[in-house]
C-alpha cells in the first residue's frame, strides 16, 4: 500500500532533517545518502510495540510525520521507509518502494511473502543504491553492483543478481 497524503497540511523538510540531526550538504550524492541514512537509523527508532493492542496505524504520510517529527516516535519499516522516501524525493533523488525478502534457514529457502519493504535509490550520476532504515539487516545503503563485498559493522553483504529484477543479498 502506497502511502497516503493529507493535502491541507504541511511537512517541513527542514524540521525533518533536524529530527534526524543532519546538517550536512543538501544534494543527491551517493555520500549525502549515506550521511542521512546514519542520521535517520540513530534518530529513529524502528518501532512496533503498537501492533500488539497499541492505537491503529496508518499508512497516511502526515500522520507518519506528525508521528516522528512532531511527536519524536518511531515506526514500522513501511512507515519510516515511506518517510524517508518522501524527504529523499525532496532532495531530488529517485526513490522506488521494493520487496526484500529474508531466508528461512529452517525451511532453506526464501519466504514468498512480502517480508520487508526497503527503497532502491537513485543517486546523481545513476549511482543505485538499497537503502534501508528501520534497522532490519543492514543499515547503511547497499551498492547495487553484483558481487561487490560492502562490509559495515553488523556485517559484509553482498549482492548477487539473479535476473533484472531479483538480487539475493
Amino acid at each position: 500500500m502506497m502511502p497516503q497524503r493529507d493535502k491541507e497540511k504541511q511537512m517541513d523538510m527542514q524540521k525533518y532533517l533536524q529530527r534526524i540531526n543532519y546538517d550536512g550538504p543538501i544534494d543527491n550524492q551517493a555520500t549525502t545518502l549515506y550521511e542521512l541514512c546514519a542520521c535517520h537509523y540513530s534518530h529513529v527508532p524502528f518501532e512496533y510495540l503498537d501492533v500488539f493492542g497499541g492505537p491503529r496505524r496508518s499508512m497516511n504520510l502526515d500522520e507518519i510525520y506528525n508521528r516522528v517529527v512532531n511527536e519524536k516516535r518511531g515506526g514500522l519499516c513501511c512507515e519510516i521507509n515511506a518517510l524517508f522516501a518522501w524527504l529523499l524525493r525532496k532532495l531530488k533523488f529517485e526513490v522506488e518502494f521494493i520487496q526484500m525478502q529474508l531466508y528461512n534457514k529452517k525451511t532453506d529457502s526464501y519466504d514468498g511473502d512480502l517480508e520487508h519493504m526497503v527503497l532502491l535509490v537513485t543517486c546523481k550520476n545513476d549511482e543505485k543504491f538499497i537503502a534501508n532504515i528501520s534497522g532490519c539487516a543492514f543499515v547503511r545503503p547497499l551498492a547495487l553492483i553484483d558481487m561487490k563485498t560492502q562490509v559495515q559493522r553488523c556485517g559484509a553483504y553482498r549482492l548477487r543478481k539473479e535476473t533484472d529484477d531479483v538480487y539475493l543479498i
